[in-house]
């Protein structure tokens, strides 16, 4: 890619005051709402590896604590909340115009890179509806695929579950990272939490 393309880790709020965002971005939050989605991350402990182009924000992978959903007014609990170590993979997006030139790959790299992440299991729900399933031909099994392999290329595998919105479509799917220093005890708890629906 043409340009100076550098990944760094934001992890405060002064690391994003002034960058500017490329257009583009829509899957999670549009670009002019990019931003303000990094400061509520952040504020919670989240962190945000980002893929800057002549320091412009073209592509950005988050991590952050579980925490409950806001929708509609009410406060909607996950079941992996409750898992001991445990982070969420908010969201992987690069910006439209700079998509299929690797950058996703390069931020996930810079994502699992070092032990940052050995205590933790990170938990990907992987939904269709945030999808750009136009640059894979508007085909989601095919968008699937692609994704599957660069959240293997960091170090996840998927998994089965009965979580409601995994199997409420199923191109779906549940991905985890385990990292090499993960308790015992958090292990079983993410096991146990796959399945909650009585047989």
């Amino acid at each position: 890619m043409a340009g100076n393309l550098t990944v760094q880790r934001f992890e405060t709020l002064s690391q994003i005051e002034g960058l500017r965002v490329a257009s583009g971005f829509s899957a999670v939050v549009p670009t002019p709402e990019v931003l303000a989605m990094f400061g509520r991350s952040l504020a919670i402990g989240g962190t945000i590896t980002v893929a800057l182009l002549e320091g412009a924000l073209i592509g950005y992978a988050a991590d952050l604590p579980f925490a409950p959903v806001e929708w509609n007014g009410q406060r909607i609990s996950r079941r992996w909340e409750a898992i001991p170590e445990v982070r969420e993979l908010g969201a992987v997006e690069v910006a439209a115009p700079f998509r299929n030139r690797g950058v996703a790959r390069q931020l996930m790299q810079a994502f699992a890179e070092g032990d940052r992440l050995d205590p933790y299991i990170v938990i990907g729900e992987a939904l269709s509806w945030h999808w750009d399933v136009a640059a894979a031909g508007n085909d989601p099994w095919e968008y699937r695929r692609r994704l599957s392999r660069l959240l293997e290329s960091a170090g996840f595998q998927r998994f089965a579950t009965d979580e409601p919105d995994v199997t409420y479509h199923p191109a779906n799917f549940l991905a985890a990272r385990i990292g090499a220093a993960t308790a015992a005890s958090s292990r079983r708890a993410f096991e146990k939490a796959l399945f909650q629906t009585a047989a």
